[in-house]
């Protein structure tokens, strides 16, 4: 349980215009964005550094020396943004990182809570933005339908996918 990370939810709806209000909000700190497709990480990266931020981008098609280069610029500087796939930020541990961004939900809570728990390991204040919409919801349960899984897996992936969905989608609060 970490209470110096804030959590805010909404449903995706002017994306670009959502994600410049966080960049804004946290202007100037470290940051990261994931997004679920390699497309939009290319897209977003380009966009906001065409907007004046200080972004980079990672993603598992990238070669390894540019790959190598992200990491390292994110690991030692303090004001960078990275928009990535969730191959991003295993093995970090940068303590002063500001914000977490989902632009999209997390395939389960389990992988949510890890990713925005890389923000904040300095113990001040951090934030946690999920953009959430229906298309990764489909998108999501589809590839659990059409995998080649056992059926007994492929029910306990439509079960975490069904808790993150109801997260998202409560109306209650999601704090103590």
């Amino acid at each position: 349980e970490r209470k110096n990370i804030f959590y805010k939810m909404a449903a995706k709806t002017e994306v670009k215009d959502q994600l410049a209000q966080v960049l804004e909000t946290h202007q100037n700190q470290c940051g990261i964005v994931y997004c679920p497709t390699i497309k939009e990480v290319e897209s977003l990266e380009v966009h906001f550094k065409a907007e004046g931020y200080k972004v980079l981008k990672y993603h598992g098609q990238m070669p390894t020396a540019q790959k190598t280069a992200t990491l390292n610029r994110f690991e030692n500087e303090d004001d960078l943004i990275v928009f990535a796939t969730i191959a991003f930020g295993m093995g970090i541990n940068k303590p002063n990182v500001r914000f977490v961004c989902h632009n999209g939900m997390p395939k389960t809570i389990e992988s949510f809570y890890q990713e925005s728990g890389r923000g904040g390991r300095d113990g001040e204040d951090s934030h946690s933005y999920l953009f959430y919409g229906k298309k990764e919801m489909l998108l999501y349960q589809r590839f659990i339908g059409d995998s080649d899984m056992e059926e007994a897996l492929k029910r306990e992936g439509e079960k975490k996918l069904n808790q993150m969905i109801s997260l998202c989608q409560t109306t209650d609060c999601k704090t103590d």
